[in-house]
């Protein structure tokens, strides 16, 4: 297992020393652009990525997820940049919808390439194996991959299906309630082909990590989702943050389990070694981990429904809308609650894991 103590170490930044801003624009139906700032960290280029006022449950559990599922995935399953938490000390008061607090990763496009995911990509190649115009971008959603793999560009790269099959597989294995076709990316030349699948980006929507003000929430959501690799249940959309359906997430399993059974036996292997060492994690370690987390200043006091607020003040424009939305949406000791929530996030990681397992060697 990873060293927490070093991998939770806060980095410190300062807008004013910023090397150029990443400018970030969604390509979905709902448009938005985002400008992250950059810095040159002994001669690597890092983006810092804020956590948002506005994007639904966020707290600062949300960038503890990036950090410690970029150091779980890379070490078991397959190599990707290292989060690491970080305060960039300015950024809120010059972009007022993003707190200060959220973390650092290497940029992964070399010099001339460029990133294009999924939905970039076949918008401007389009496929009639993928109806790509009917996406839309939604969180607490499962997406179904299994009509890229039916795709000219698939069929004739196998690379990039496999690539593909461990992303989702980690995807599922992490409570990702937002791997959506924008998440997921392609690294073009550029004249726009494509060289290779972008690694894993964007950890932060981890159904073990959301709510740590509301541990029986918490518990629900991982609960939920065993229930659908047990196949107990394969329908609910009456969760109360807006869960959709899982049944497309037994059929993207079921596909990569036909296509790629090397990369399902690869991905068993890895939830043996991680599950080994998360056994001692929850046995010996979790005041270590809640030490480290706590270290990281991520978990100030917040609610999961405080973007209610930054939706009203920052997107409404509504100063009075969210003084009210304030009073409905108190801020909780976040910090206080830590204990509990690193034994659930521990064993929702666990349950989830040996679930995955049993589906995918049984099914």
């Amino acid at each position: 297992m990873f060293d927490f103590t070093h991998a939770f170490k806060l980095q410190k930044v300062d807008y004013s020393g910023r090397k150029e801003c990443l400018g970030v624009s969604s390509a979905g139906v709902v448009k938005s652009d985002k400008f992250f700032p950059v810095y040159d960290l002994d001669g690597v280029l890092h983006v810092f990525k804020p956590l948002s006022r506005t994007k639904p449950m966020t707290t600062g559990a949300f960038a503890a997820a990036e950090v410690f599922w970029s150091n779980v995935l890379n070490e078991y399953f397959c190599r990707m940049p290292i989060y690491r938490p970080a305060v960039c000390r300015g950024y809120a008061e010059a972009v007022p919808k993003y707190y200060e607090y959220g973390t650092l990763v290497p940029y992964v496009a070399g010099e001339g390439e460029k990133m294009v995911n999924l939905l970039e990509y076949f918008t401007e190649h389009p496929d009639p194996a993928v109806d790509i115009g009917g996406y839309v971008n939604f969180c607490m959603k499962a997406y179904d991959y299994t009509a890229f793999y039916d795709t000219g560009l698939f069929a004739d790269r196998p690379d990039l299906g496999r690539n593909l099959s461990m992303q989702v597989l980690c995807s599922i294995l992490g409570g990702d309630q937002n791997f959506h076709y924008e998440n997921v990316a392609f690294i073009c030349s550029p004249d726009g082909s494509v060289l290779r699948m972008a690694p894993m980006l964007d950890h932060e929507f981890s159904a073990q990590f959301l709510f740590p003000d509301d541990l029986g929430q918490n518990r629900s959501l991982t609960e939920m989702i065993c229930r659908y690799l047990s196949g107990t249940e394969t329908e609910h959309d009456n969760f109360a943050h807006g869960l959709r359906t899982y049944g497309t997430m037994a059929g993207n399993m079921r596909c990569i389990m036909e296509r790629f059974p090397e990369v399902v036996s690869e991905f068993v292997h890895g939830i043996d070694r991680m599950c080994e060492d998360m056994r001692l994690v929850r046995k010996d370690r979790i005041a270590e981990l809640v030490d480290a987390l706590r270290g990281t200043g991520l978990f100030f006091p917040c609610s999961s429904d405080a973007y209610n607020i930054g939706i009203s003040r920052y997107k409404k424009q509504d100063e009075q809308e969210a003084k009210v939305m304030e009073m409905l949406c108190p801020a909780m000791d976040l910090e206080s609650l830590l204990p509990g929530f690193v034994v659930q996030a521990v064993d929702g990681i666990i349950d989830i894991a040996y679930c995955m397992k049993d589906y995918l060697l049984n099914s």
